[in-house]
């Protein structure tokens, strides 16, 4: 967020200090939580950097080649920050190792991040200045296994040294196991209020209109309904029965989420869900926190309002997930794909297409977040209540070009249930059947057998006060139908006939 006259500040008195107490010029830079621009890279040019080192978690590194600086990104790290907690979790060994390796096979190299907290006593929810011998006898062991490898460990600036740092495969011979994708992408379209560029704003919602390409929208509470310029519209592609648009609440303030206790967090919420449904009818089941900024408490006060989905940015919400919502975080901020990367080549919107890409293959989906100044002409710093025409062109050929390499663009609450339909796995034979029932070539005892066999997998869950009475209403047929058509996921089927026997429409 810095301008480029402030990070070259920056960097001058950082540079500065560091030689003035160690006697030496650093040339690698690790940008703060991983992010940088355009002017960050010219700035490092300015001042003699050969390196940058920030994190896959944020964009997935080119290529190798010779430069006169060089993009090294961490792969894995020996410890991930709990935000909802306020602390460092160390990740298992074995677990960095394959990081490491995934990193080798993928890149040719692998840089591990740590922090120095990690290796600190915590207590009564305080990092103390005594050495938390355990967490530095592990890394100790992670070196060691590292080395046995026949791996060579040395200092960022030293993987340029290499002629070609090549991707290769692991010790095992084997690629890491690929996550679930849904080869799908989301744009999430940030920030929505009243009169602020409301025109600008209009015009990037209705170019997803012209697309017919889904959107989901997040609104701030407080300031979004009188302006009927901003409202007339998002109504209009609510009510055109397309289900292209989704709306999601952005907190009743743009503020910092975790100065609030749970119960002003949950009031937030509540507040703008109530003020959406007031003026746009509509509930919204997505919580995106002000500034991608959360803590325990924001996730416990979404739960709180009921709402299933939960979507931060991926620099700040890392997976695994353990709590009980859905998370989606953004993966890539438009802002940063129209930027001219000089770390990959082709046009503009080549790079773009890339980088979405890499986020696909990264976590399985991509979410875009954009906001309204991104289409707004400036005048200096501030943006303007105009079109940049060459932007919202931006925009259209990335539209296209995801249609092209058949990338599906959905709306961000679809993800999740893509992602678990994928993972489902169904036996063949069961659809068949499930095909067979529903056109009347196979009895309700056919077909129950194999809801019979979902249940011993554990697939289904029925409750011991069912009886062996088995009645199937007619209806359900539509939905086997369906299902066997390809229309609806093997999730959501499963979903579906798990609700009729809870609700003892089907009993098994």
């Amino acid at each position: 967020t810095l301008t480029k006259n402030q990070q070259a500040d920056d960097f001058t008195k950082s540079n500065k200090k560091i030689h003035d107490l160690l006697g030496v010029t650093p040339t690698t830079f690790i940008p703060p939580e991983n992010l940088y621009n355009d002017d960050t890279i010219a700035v490092l040019k300015q001042n003699n950097f050969t390196q940058i080192s920030s994190h896959t978690s944020t964009g997935q590194p080119p290529p190798f080649q010779k430069s006169s600086l060089y993009y090294f990104s961490a792969a894995t790290q020996t410890s991930i920050l709990d935000r909802q907690e306020a602390n460092w979790k160390i990740q298992p060994i074995d677990q960095v190792l394959d990081g490491i390796n995934e990193s080798l096979f993928n890149y040719g190299y692998a840089v591990v991040m740590m922090h120095p907290h990690e290796f600190s006593t915590y207590s009564d929810g305080v990092y103390q200045n005594k050495v938390n011998q355990t967490h530095v006898q592990q890394l100790g062991l992670l070196i060691d296994k590292v080395r046995n490898q026949g791996l060579k460990i040395v200092t960022i600036d030293e993987i340029s040294s290499f002629d070609k740092p090549v991707p290769q495969k692991q010790p095992t011979g084997d690629k890491p196991k690929e996550p679930l994708t849904c080869n799908c992408v989301a744009f999430r379209m940030d920030n929505v209020q009243d009169f602020y560029l409301n025109d600008v704003q209009n015009a990037a919602i209705s170019k997803f209109g012209e697309k017919n390409t889904p959107l989901t929208i997040s609104v701030i509470g407080k300031f979004f309904g009188s302006d009927p310029k901003a409202v007339n519209l998002i109504k209009e592609k609510i009510q055109s029965g397309t289900s292209l648009v989704r709306i999601a609440n952005r907190g009743w303030e743009y503020v910092d989420h975790t100065a609030y206790d749970k119960e002003q967090q949950a009031a937030s919420i509540q507040k703008t869900n109530e003020k959406i449904f007031q003026v746009l009818q509509v509930k919204p089941a997505t919580f995106v926190p002000p500034l991608d900024l959360f803590n325990k408490e924001t996730v416990e006060a979404t739960a709180q309002n009921k709402m299933p989905y939960f979507s931060a940015s991926i620099a700040r919400d890392v997976p695994p997930y353990t709590d009980s919502l859905k998370h989606v975080p953004s993966t890539s901020l438009f802002a940063n794909l129209m930027d001219d990367d000089p770390f990959y080549t082709g046009t503009i919107s080549q790079k773009a297409l890339v980088k979405i890409k890499s986020n696909i293959s990264q976590y399985g989906y991509a979410v875009i977040s954009l906001q309204s100044q991104d289409f707004a002409t400036k005048d200096g710093q501030v943006s303007k209540n105009e079109v940049d025409s060459r932007k919202l062109q931006f925009l259209d050929v990335m539209l296209d070009d995801l249609k092209s390499n058949g990338i599906r663009v959905v709306t961000l609450d679809e993800i999740p249930s893509i992602l678990e339909n994928k993972s489902l796995v169904i036996p063949d034979w069961i659809k068949s059947s499930a095909e067979s029932w529903s056109q009347g070539n196979a009895s309700d005892s056919d077909f129950t057998k194999g809801l019979e066999y979902l249940v011993e997998q554990k697939i289904l869950i029925t409750s011991s006060s069912q009886n062996n009475e088995q009645k199937i209403p007619s209806w359900v047929k539509t939905n086997a139908s369906w299902w066997a058509e390809g229309k609806i996921g093997n999730a959501d089927f499963v979903k579906g006939i798990q609700y009729l026997m809870e609700h003892g429409i089907i009993q098994i």
